[in-house]
């Protein structure tokens, strides 16, 4: 397993590029331990590859990526919320507070609810 370099907000398909918040690798693995029984436990498993939000955050994850752009706006919005909540309670991850909420709010899924 290859660590992801940051947190991957958006993809623009038309550009064919990626909006990507770059993290320390300390900052990278705290983040995904936070995040991840998070995910697990607001969105179970489910056989529906289109909903099952969880598991394709831990997937993409294990394959070198900490993804959010598959999330629609109402679960996007709710996983900004816990960025915000683990830029405030882990020290590896306050370097980076402004550039991950300034990128995490300037995406439209984040004003859409």
């Amino acid at each position: 397993m290859s660590v992801p370099f940051g947190l991957t907000i958006s993809y623009d398909a038309e550009n064919k590029t990626f909006t990507i918040v770059d993290l320390s690798r300390a900052a990278v693995l705290d983040l995904y331990d936070y995040l991840e029984p998070l995910f697990e436990e607001t969105w179970p498993y489910t056989p529906n590859s289109d909903k099952d939000y969880a598991g394709r955050f831990v997937g993409c994850f294990i394959g070198g990526v900490m993804p959010f752009y598959h999330l629609p706006a109402a679960e996007y919005r709710q996983a900004c919320q816990w960025v915000a909540e683990a830029v405030d309670k882990l020290e590896s991850l306050k370097p980076y507070k402004s550039d991950l909420i300034a990128a995490l709010q300037a995406d439209p899924r984040y004003k859409a609810v």
